[in-house]
């Protein structure tokens, strides 16, 4: 757990108490803060009172805000919370449970990895090329483990984090010496307004940055062209098409700074074309802390993947089961279905903007849909007006027993391009219900 003695007899407000909440709950109390907590959720700060006695537990309203040196905000807190408007009003510091690890392990590495998609993926890949290559290395953020639930490490360690929009735009002391946007494509609009909040939020990763740091940006996208003219880092730039520090095309990576080329083809771990982007975002960022190229390669050859992520569930009877929960929205499904053919497509939840539109024109590769959730009517209007075939479904589970009585053959992909809300507790939740659901009417019977 990490300690930040910086903290010491601060008053800390936080607000939120979640998985992250809750590690900065604990982290301030062994920082010897003294920590006031609140959450919108009565449940929620129920638990936080039974885990955390010593802590208080106070509403934005009833606080003394001239009397509090910080507000630590969690991820999820929407930015009309009554507390960001005090904090502001009274010219509280707003930090998040990233700058407190920073302060707390000032001698260690950071490297921050960002973009709209194939972040986790990137952050855990970076992850096993650095444990491989024996360094010291905790991976965590937006994957999974909080910052503040990691371990501290020595001089010389690597903390490998996973960042999104929302934990950058609370960003007050984090500076990370490798930086990496992956893509930028239309989401969270809802939270930002409009795109070019959301780019804005995106580039808050190089923020601080100087000529001592490394950028590491894709120049596919148009829309983080007007970035370059910003970073003061120095910058490796990829892609997955054109002439770029790094290239990968077809499988094929080439390093055109050290004049080398490397065949990914017999890799079985991370199809498709977005995780071309991926391996050449990690073999870039670790050759940038030292890591010798064929080091890098032979480790990302062993990388199994990530859960959640067209993870190979099981196959049964000429179906083949792939669980993709964690496509929260249309562009993140598209990388998977461009995966494969004769698709028997499992999606729903809590539609993102646009809906899932933008994929018409790889719905020529889908046998049939089977809609569940709040989307429902939503898809089924888009997939009836391009002539795909669908069954609407009120649930994962009648989804699934739907394609088994259809005597169907294929890919039965599990992607849902929807927030997991509706039905589910996280997309983690959800990826572990289809597991489990094909294991109990496939599988076991």
């Amino acid at each position: 757990m990490i300690i930040c003695p910086y903290f010491k007899d601060k008053v800390v407000y936080i607000v939120g108490l979640g998985i992250t909440g809750n590690s900065a709950v604990n982290c301030m109390l062994q920082s010897h803060a003294k920590v006031i907590a609140w959450d919108d959720k009565p449940d929620n700060v129920s638990h936080a009172q039974a885990s955390f006695p010593a802590a208080s537990f106070k509403r934005p309203e009833e606080l003394d805000w001239n009397h509090i040196d910080f507000i630590i905000m969690s991820p999820g807190i929407p930015s009309d919370n009554k507390a960001f408007l005090f904090a502001r009003q009274h010219n509280v510091q707003i930090i998040s449970d990233l700058d407190i690890l920073f302060l707390a392990q000032p001698d260690a590495t950071y490297i921050g990895i960002t973009g709209t998609n194939g972040k986790s993926t990137t952050t855990a890949l970076i992850g096993h090329i650095l444990q491989s290559s024996g360094k010291q290395v905790q991976v965590g953020g937006n994957i999974g483990t909080p910052s503040l639930a990691l371990t501290p490490l020595s001089k010389g360690g690597f903390y490998v984090l996973e960042v999104s929009s929302f934990q950058l735009d609370l960003l007050a002391f984090m500076k990370f010496n490798v930086a990496v946007l992956l893509n930028l494509t239309p989401d969270h609009l809802d939270r930002h307004g409009n795109m070019q909040a959301y780019i804005n939020a995106k580039a808050q990763i190089f923020r601080k940055q100087n000529s001592q740091d490394d950028a590491i940006l894709s120049i596919d996208y148009p829309e983080m062209q007007p970035l370059f003219e910003n970073l003061k880092a120095h910058t490796t730039i990829i892609s997955a098409a054109n002439a770029a520090d790094i290239t990968i095309k077809n499988r094929i990576l080439h390093d055109n700074i050290n004049s080398l080329q490397f065949d990914f083809n017999e890799m079985q771990t991370l199809p498709g074309k977005h995780n071309e982007e991926n391996i050449a975002a990690a073999y870039s960022t670790c050759i940038k802390v030292g890591i010798s190229p064929d080091v890098a390669v032979a480790a990302i050859k062993t990388f199994q993947g990530l859960r959640h992520r067209i993870e190979m569930v099981s196959k049964y009877n000429g179906l083949v089961f792939i669980n993709d929960s964690k496509a929260t929205n249309a562009d993140a499904a598209e990388k998977a279905l461009l995966c494969y053919e004769d698709i028997i497509w499992i999606l729903g939840g809590i539609p993102k903007a646009g809906g899932i539109t933008s994929l018409a024109k790889h719905f020529g590769r889908v046998k049939k849909a089977f809609l569940y959730g709040q989307a429902s009517a939503e898809f089924a209007s888009t997939l009836q007006a391009a002539n795909c075939a669908y069954v609407e479904c009120k649930t994962l589970e009648s989804a699934l027993r739907a394609i088994k009585s259809s005597g169907l053959k294929g890919v039965v992909l599990f992607s849902p391009a929807c927030a997991s809300f509706d039905q589910f507790k996280n997309f983690e939740h959800r990826g572990d219900e289809f597991c489990r659901l094909v294991k109990e009417l496939f599988i076991g019977s």
